[in-house]
């Protein structure tokens, strides 16, 4: 049995989130390096978990990441990544878009990309948790060691 605790991003999420209203080119690429752990874990997404988690997120085929409020559904940032060396380098940044509708997202679009980066650490960390099988009320029988802390380098 599995200790994974991860909820994935599927079709039932996909039927619930919405597009972005106003997105808005962020000038400044995120200095991120994500590896293909991490690239594996965006692309198998973070569906609808506890009510603390804010985010839901999934890395497509064509290299589009896209982050979503979890309780409203609503884009906030969409990342255009390229993926070096087939999937086992890292990833480049190549565009981040970012939801500008004040009635959406009220942050600062001069706080970016560190707030995108901060979100993806965070959102990561906890998929990195869960797979081992430690969720918000400990871990579950037959858990892996609590994963390192992940800080995008």
């Amino acid at each position: 049995m599995s200790a994974d605790l991860r909820p994935l991003f599927t079709a039932d999420v996909a039927a619930v989130v919405h597009s972005g209203s106003l997105m808005a080119e962020v000038p400044r690429m995120p200095s991120l390096k994500l590896h293909a752990d991490t690239l594996s874990l965006l692309r198998d997404g973070l569906g609808h978990h506890e009510i603390e988690v804010k985010w839901l997120g999934q890395l497509d085929q064509q290299g589009t990441l896209r982050l979503w409020r979890s309780w409203t559904g609503h884009l906030m940032y969409e990342a255009i990544v390229t993926i070096a060396d087939a999937g086992i380098g890292t990833v480049t940044v190549t565009g981040l878009r970012v939801e500008r509708d004040t009635s959406r997202y009220t942050g600062s679009i001069d706080d970016e990309p560190a707030t995108f980066e901060r979100v993806i650490i965070g959102m990561v960390n906890l998929m990195r948790q869960l797979r081992a099988g430690h969720g918000s009320c400990g871990p579950v029988d037959g858990a892996e060691p609590l994963p390192s802390r992940w800080t995008g380098a």
